[in-house]
């Protein structure tokens, strides 16, 4: 693993050590010198590159006595003697955290310094600062938000990059200005360093609000954000195993309060008293008027996989007319078959039925999303994302926002049919459109898989807090 990561996606690499840790794993830092270039295979092209390995990368042996586990775990390219296989079929560990990573055939020569995750301490400043600053890498900073809110403290983000006293932060970055809190007072600056510290969370602070380049704080191009409230249907129809991982993400990750509201007791729920409503995988037919009305009133959605149904259905929506258009695009390149034609008499086998199903489906294989880096619910995921695909996608928003999209019709690792491949390609997994006086966010697979999947924490982070 390259040394930029351990800075930029501090989060991601202390979350993977741990799991090194977990599963005695042994790993180490490269030591400086190593006097050549190496050939390796890069995760991210999926190609063989030049690799000047520096002092502070992170080397992970496969001379040891995990060495059969870590080829498991660090497997580019998943090997199945069948198709038929279960609902994941890669699981390459660099793509669930998305770290640029590369493999080695060649042996490196390791530092004898320990591998320690690096911990931030911030003290209270004699003076009271304008305001303090964060620079946005990923979520642990989106638990300092969650924490703030907790503590009732408002805070704003930059809409692009700015740079302060020579310090250039990146979009996303987290403002906790005084003025915006004089009801937390006394107590402020107290308040926020003890946030900062228990999140792992480097600030500085920051006299004024007047920046060297970029936007001065307090401009539209840094909102003000405060506490949301987040409730999530559960229940009949709903898929418990969704409902599951996103309660244990508010529970044990994020530790931001979550109001689960049951599908049979939903209509009689003042939805007033929320913000963000989350929907898991399920059927929502019974609740559309309700939860269609909620964001139309000012309420913030977000649809997981197959809840998208419910905004594909509603006529005045974007992604419903974007739907349309591909169903009728679809139907004008259709193949026509013959009644007469002979490749219809088919043997019925239960395997064989199977194996035709599968051509229309990935068995859970990682495809490359390329994102629009500056919208804010990416914020802290860089340019491009790995995500575990099962759905077919959505066509393109006419309307709205096209956050994340494949363009690609092969996947990166696993196995996907072939006829799921000419589906895939040009389809958003992340999207969002207007209704109203609300949202709606569409993320069309699970981004949090079964809670394996690291990286999907930040996009729901953002989703839900800014």
């Amino acid at each position: 693993m390259e040394q930029s990561d351990l800075h930029m996606n501090r989060a991601a690499v202390d979350n993977l050590l741990t799991l090194f840790d977990n599963n005695q794993i042994r790993y180490s830092y490269a030591a400086a010198g190593q006097g050549k270039k190496f050939k390796a295979y890069d995760y991210y092209t999926n190609k063989n590159e030049e690799l000047t390995i520096e002092k502070g990368d992170i080397l992970v042996s496969a001379y040891q006595p995990q060495s059969h586990f870590i080829q498991a775990l660090f497997e580019p390219q998943t090997k199945t003697t069948d198709s038929l296989s279960y609902d994941l079929s890669a699981w390459a560990l660099p793509y669930v955290y998305n770290l640029k990573a590369f493999a080695v055939v060649d042996r490196i020569s390791a530092d004898t310094v320990k591998v320690v995750a690096e911990k931030q301490v911030n003290n209270v400043p004699e003076g009271k600062p304008y305001a303090y600053i964060t620079n946005f890498t990923g979520f642990d900073e989106l638990k300092l938000m969650a924490d703030l809110y907790r503590k009732n403290i408002k805070l704003r983000y930059s809409l692009k990059p700015f740079t302060l006293n020579g310090i250039t932060y990146n979009r996303g970055s987290l403002i906790i200005a005084r003025g915006d809190n004089k009801s937390s007072e006394p107590g402020f600056d107290k308040k926020v360093i003890a946030a900062a510290n228990a999140c792992n969370v480097k600030l500085v602070p920051a006299n004024t609000g007047l920046v060297e380049s970029g936007k001065d704080f307090g401009s539209e191009n840094s909102p003000l954000l405060k506490k949301r409230s987040a409730a999530m249907i559960c229940g009949e129809g709903v898929s418990a195993g969704g409902v599951g991982e996103i309660w244990y993400f508010f529970e044990k990750e994020l530790n931001y309060p979550l109001s689960l509201l049951n599908v049979s007791g939903v209509e009689k729920v003042d939805l007033k008293n929320y913000d963000v409503l989350i929907l898991t995988s399920g059927n929502y037919s019974k609740l559309k008027d309700t939860i269609v009305d909620f964001v139309r009133r000012g309420g913030r959605v977000i649809a997981l996989e197959s809840a998208a149904a419910i905004f594909s259905g509603e006529r005045t929506t974007s992604l419903a007319r974007a739907v349309e258009t591909r169903t009728s695009e679809q139907k004008l390149t259709e193949k026509k078959i013959r009644s007469d034609d002979t490749t219809l008499l088919k043997k019925f086998e239960v395997e064989n039925e199977k194996r035709y199903i599968l051509s229309e489906r990935s068995a859970g294989s990682i495809y490359k999303v390329r994102l629009d880096d500056t919208n804010p619910y990416v914020f802290g995921m860089g340019k491009e994302w790995y995500v575990m695909k099962h759905s077919p996608g959505l066509p393109f928003l006419a309307s709205g926002s096209n956050i994340g999209y494949i363009t690609d019709r092969e996947p990166v690792a696993g196995f996907a049919g072939f006829k799921y491949k000419d589906k895939i390609k040009n389809t958003i997994v992340i999207g969002s459109e207007k209704l109203g006086s609300g949202e709606v966010i569409y993320i069309t697979d699970d981004p949090y898989f079964r809670a394996f999947w690291k990286t999907g924490r930040v996009l729901l982070g953002n989703a839900i807090l800014r």
